[in-house]
């Protein structure tokens, strides 16, 4: 019979095969065996964001969150909060995960912006996108949130030099189209109520060449 070693050692083999059936059959099997199991429940969560099944991954983080206060479990499901439009208890979730984080995330900070943004503070969250930009100045994730904070704080041209850094570091990087896309939305935004009608159709195509989705 397999140690929970061995089958933690499988479904993790699994998971990053990207095969999350297998592995999510993996982890019950541990939980089964072991209900104090904090890393099958982290883990299994994580599968169940990926399904979109939002209800059992919260409660897996809510399970994982009794036996450890971690800055994971806490971003974790802060960002299925989010998900579910339960804006507030995200906010409270990534104020946990930054302050339980020995060191500082980007990934946090951005989350919590985006999470300010949803919550009309949008001054506030300029803060948490300078704090991701600070940390992590190679990444785009925090010039793209703060050039959309500074699209709706009407400060244009602070914007678009946000989205053209994004830009450029979304291919130099060879990030994801939607990551992309969404940079070039907002500067087609830019532009539009700057009045540049033809650099905000370019971008506005460019986006939609790139695959952006309006957020419904």
């Amino acid at each position: 019979m397999a140690t929970f070693e061995e089958l933690m050692r499988e479904a993790e083999k699994f998971f990053d095969a990207h095969d999350y059936n297998t592995a999510e059959i993996i982890y019950s099997e541990i939980i089964a065996m072991d209900a104090n199991n904090k890393d099958a429940y982290f883990q299994r969560a994580e599968i169940y964001d990926f399904f979109e099944d939002y209800e059992k991954a919260l409660a897996d983080y809510n399970k994982a969150l009794e036996f450890e206060q971690n800055e994971h479990y806490y971003f974790g499901r802060g960002r299925i909060y989010a998900k579910l439009k339960q804006y507030e208890k995200a906010l409270v979730d990534y104020t946990k995960a930054i302050r339980n984080s020995e060191f500082e995330q980007s990934d946090f900070y951005n989350e919590r912006g985006w999470t300010y943004i949803k919550l009309d503070n949008v001054k506030r969250s300029v803060f948490d996108f300078n704090k991701a930009v600070e940390v992590a100045p190679g990444d785009s994730t925090g010039y793209n949130g703060r050039g959309w904070a500074f699209l709706y704080l009407k400060k244009h041209y602070k914007a678009i030099e946000d989205f053209n850094k994004a830009i450029e570091l979304d291919f130099k990087n060879k990030n994801p189209f939607f990551e992309v896309n969404l940079a070039y939305q907002g500067r087609g935004k830019v532009y539009e109520e700057l009045g540049d009608q033809e650099k905000a159709r370019a971008d506005f195509e460019t986006a939609k060449k790139l695959g952006y989705q309006p957020e419904e």
